[in-house]
C-alpha cells in the first residue's frame, strides 16, 4: 500500500503526472507510478521514448526497469517526439506507452505522459485509475517473469512516411523553401531537418542539439523566439517554426521575421484542410481564438469546443467525424495521421498552404480576422481557485453565455474570457480575446482585480 503525495507541485491529470525533479518527482514515485500503469495495460510492449531535459536518461531507465518489474516487454524509441510515439503505438497496435517529457514546463520539471491503446492520452479518470492502483499496491514479479528492454529506431522513419503521405510532397518541393527552425534542443531536433529535407526545403537549424539544454525558455511563445525572428530575417527565410521540447506544439514566425500568436498555427491549418473538405467539422478547445470560428464559418463547418487537454480535442475529433483539431497553443490534428497534436504534421500542411496559394504567412494572416488575445497566469494554492473562479462568474457574468466544462468561460457577442487552474502547475490561468487591445485590457484588469 502507498499514498499519493498531496502537493501543489505535483499535478496529476490528463497531461499526465508532473512534479520537479529531485523534489515532486522522486524516483520512488516514478517507479510506483509507471509499474502501476504498465500493470493496468492491455497485452503487449510498450513504448517509451523522453525529451531532451538533463533528468530525462535517470527517469528513462526509472520506467523502463518498472515496465520490465511487473513483466511488460518495454520498446525503447530513446530521444523521441511525443507524437511520434503517438504515432507508433497506434501502427503497431499497442496497448500504451510513456513520453518522459514536461512540455514547456521549465527545466527543472520533468513529467510522465501517458499514452493509451489507440496512441491517445488519457483522459483524467483514466489518469486517476493508475493512481487507485499505485495506492492499492503493485503485482511485481518474479525473476523469471521480468519483462525484456528493445531498442527502436524506427519510429521517426515511420512518422515521417505517413506525413508525406497526406501532402503534396511534389508541389511543395517545386517551391524550394528556404525555411529556419528553433528546435530549443528539444526532441524535436533531428527529425524536423529531415522531415524538412524529404520536403525539399533548405533548413535554416537553430537549437538543434539534442541535450544540449534549452537556450531559452521552451514555452514556443512569441516572447521566447527572438534567436528564430533573426535567423527568419537574416537569412530570408520564408517561414520559421519554433518547437516545444516535446514537440507536439508549432508557432510560427512570418517571412520578416514577424513572431506570429500561436494561435494562428491551427487556424491557418484549419483554413488550409477545410477549404478542401468545406462542411466537415473542426473542433478547438475554449481557450483558442475565435478566428478558428471565422475559419470555420467561410465554409460552412460547425466548430466545436472541449475542456483544455488534448485527449479532449481528440475524443471530440472523433465523435464528429471532424476534419481538423487542435488547440491554441499551437497543437494540430488531422485523423490521416493522427488525432494527437503533432507539429510535424502542422509544419507538412503550412507549407503545403504556402505552395498551393503561392503565398507568404504575412500574406496569409492578412486574410484572417484579427482580434487582441491576452493571457495572465498567478500562482495559487489550488483550494482558492474555486473562490476566486466563482468571484469571476459573479461580478463579470452579467450578460455573458457560461460555460462551465472548464473553470468558467464567458462569452458575450464580441469577446470572451476563460479563467481556469492550470491542469500542469499550481497556477490559475486567464485567457481572453476582444476587438481590441484597450478593450482586451480592460477586461483582464476587472479579470485580475478579483484574483
Amino acid at each position: 500500500m502507498a499514498e499519493f503525495p498531496n502537493d501543489p507541485r505535483l499535478k496529476l491529470s490528463e497531461a499526465g503526472l508532473r512534479g520537479v525533479v529531485g523534489e515532486t518527482f522522486l524516483p520512488p514515485l516514478v517507479c510506483g507510478m509507471a509499474a502501476a500503469f504498465a500493470a493496468g495495460r492491455g497485452e503487449g510492449a510498450l513504448a517509451l521514448g523522453r525529451d531532451t531535459r538533463h533528468s530525462g536518461p535517470m527517469l528513462l531507465d526509472l520506467v523502463a526497469s518498472s515496465f520490465r518489474s511487473v513483466g511488460r516487454d518495454v520498446i525503447d524509441l530513446g530521444i523521441c517526439p511525443v507524437p511520434t510515439i503517438e504515432f507508433f503505438v497506434r501502427s503497431e497496435g499497442l496497448p500504451g506507452g510513456i513520453d518522459v517529457t514536461a512540455s514547456h514546463n521549465p527545466p527543472e520539471w520533468n513529467a510522465l505522459k501517458f499514452i493509451g491503446e489507440g496512441g491517445y492520452f488519457l483522459d483524467r479518470e483514466e489518469a486517476l485509475a493508475i493512481r487507485r492502483i499505485f495506492e492499492r499496491g503493485i503485482p511485481w514479479q518474479a525473476y523469471d517473469r521480468l519483462g525484456r528492454r528493445i531498442a527502436d529506431d524506427t519510429a521517426a522513419r515511420r512518422h515521417i512516411t505517413r506525413i508525406l503521405e497526406v501532402v503534396d510532397v511534389e508541389l511543395i518541393r517545386s517551391k524550394h523553401f528556404r525555411v529556419a527552425i528553433d528546435c530549443v534542443n528539444g526532441s524535436a531536433s533531428l527529425m524536423t531537418p529531415r522531415l524538412l529535407e524529404e520536403l525539399g526545403c533548405e533548413v535554416v537549424a537553430i537549437h538543434t542539439t539534442p541535450d544540449a539544454g534549452f537556450p531559452h525558455p521552451p514555452e514556443p511563445r512569441p516572447a521566447h523566439l527572438e534567436d528564430l525572428s533573426r535567423a527568419v530575417r537574416e537569412s530570408g527565410a520564408v517561414i520559421g517554426f519554433a518547437q516545444d521540447p516535446d514537440a507536439d506544439r508549432l508557432a510560427l514566425v512570418a517571412d520578416g521575421g514577424e513572431c506570429l500568436s500561436e494561435e494562428y498555427t491551427l487556424v491557418l491549418a484549419a483554413e488550409h484542410v477545410l477549404s478542401r473538405k468545406p462542411g466537415r467539422p473542426v473542433v478547438g478547445n475554449l481557450s483558442g481564438s475565435r478566428m478558428l470560428e471565422d475559419v470555420a464559418a467561410r465554409y460552412n463547418s460547425p466548430c466545436y469546443r472541449t475542456r483544455i487537454g488534448e485527449i479532449n480535442v481528440s475524443k471530440k475529433l472523433r465523435e464528429v467525424n471532424g476534419a481538423i483539431g487542435g488547440e491554441g497553443n499551437g497543437g494540430v490534428m488531422i485523423p490521416e495521421v493522427h488525432e494527437g497534436r503533432d507539429s510535424f504534421t502542422g509544419i507538412a500542411l503550412i507549407l503545403e498552404m504556402m505552395a498551393e496559394r503561392d503565398a507568404l504567412p504575412s500574406e496569409l494572416v492578412r486574410e484572417i480576422p484579427s482580434y487582441s488575445m491576452l493571457k495572465f497566469q498567478k500562482e495559487m494554492e489550488p483550494e482558492a481557485i474555486g473562490a476566486a473562479l466563482e468571484r469571476i462568474e459573479e461580478e463579470m457574468g452579467t450578460g455573458a453565455e457560461k460555460d462551465h466544462q472548464d473553470g468558467v468561460k464567458l462569452s458575450w457577442s464580441d469577446r470572451w474570457l476563460h479563467a481556469r487552474a492550470s491542469n500542469t502547475e499550481p497556477i490559475i490561468r486567464v485567457m481572453l480575446e476582444a476587438p481590441t487591445e484597450a478593450a482586451a485590457r480592460e477586461l483582464l484588469e476587472r479579470a485580475v482585480a478579483l484574483l
